[in-house]
């Protein structure tokens, strides 16, 4: 299924769907102006800032109340869920945890368990022991208080092997309490993963790492397209993707 997903993922991606259109208007010759127009078209559109708040506020909207949310006002659970992609690593490139734009999952995580929200912090994903393990001992997590994940590839293997690590951790418990921590536009997918393949956990959605701006005054950048637009409306419209699949 990971390598399925992948494959859908190259062909519904919106910098696959730009090149289509230019391939098809090299080959209808005719129809040139029109394909390479919608190619245009297409690209600006995903290139724009604008198309990031509705995309992202239609994910992240059942989160908002927790953009200022303390880490000291959630319960307190068993163990914080931290879903990994806030810090890279590679030995052959550089000495310590490489920081992405989704590295406020990672300070997240520190604040709660600062805060004695938890006893156990569990960095999922591959990778975890070498970049979000040390970034967050830097941080001021002990050793002791890490389960680690290290071999999930995507969100639904980390919600698969959290829960046997879970399960080993406290056996025989019939109820494990989890605080959930992702970034905002990643929380619903999450949460439905966690439902239909982890539905013994109580979850605590902590979302961070908000990419809504709802309500905010529109900055001039805004009105023209750029790089860093397109990678998050991509990243966006992945996740829509998702919700589609895990609701059929």
């Amino acid at each position: 299924m990971y390598y399925l997903n992948k494959a859908a993922w190259l062909v519904l991606n919106p910098l696959a769907q730009v090149f289509a259109l230019i391939a098809l208007a090299l080959v209808f010759r005719r129809r040139s102006r029109l394909l390479g127009g919608l190619a245009l078209v297409w690209l600006l559109v995903w290139s724009s800032p604008l198309v990031t708040r509705p995309l992202a506020w239609g994910l992240e909207a059942p989160y908002a109340a927790q953009r200022f949310q303390n880490a000291a006002d959630y319960s307190e659970a068993d163990a914080i869920v931290l879903l990994g992609g806030g810090a890279g690593f590679d030995a052959d490139q550089w000495l310590y945890p490489h920081l992405s734009d989704s590295a406020a999952r990672n300070w997240q995580a520190a604040r709660l368990f600062a805060a004695g929200k938890a006893p156990y912090v569990i960095p999922t994903g591959t990778g975890a022991a070498e970049a979000d393990a040390p970034f967050l001992r830097a941080l001021g997590v002990p050793d002791a208080a890490f389960l680690l994940e290290n071999d999930a590839r995507n969100t639904e293997e980390n919600v698969k092997l959290t829960l046997q690590l879970l399960r080993r951790k406290f056996p025989g418990k019939p109820r494990v309490k989890i605080l959930l921590v992702t970034s905002a536009w990643h929380m619903r997918r999450a949460e439905k993963l966690c439902a239909r393949y982890a539905p013994e956990l109580d979850v605590v959605p902590v979302a961070c790492d908000f990419a809504s701006r709802k309500g905010a005054p529109f900055k001039a950048t805004e009105w023209y397209p750029s790089v860093d637009a397109f990678n998050r409306n991509a990243a966006l419209w992945k996740e829509y993707l998702g919700l589609v699949r895990y609701c059929l």
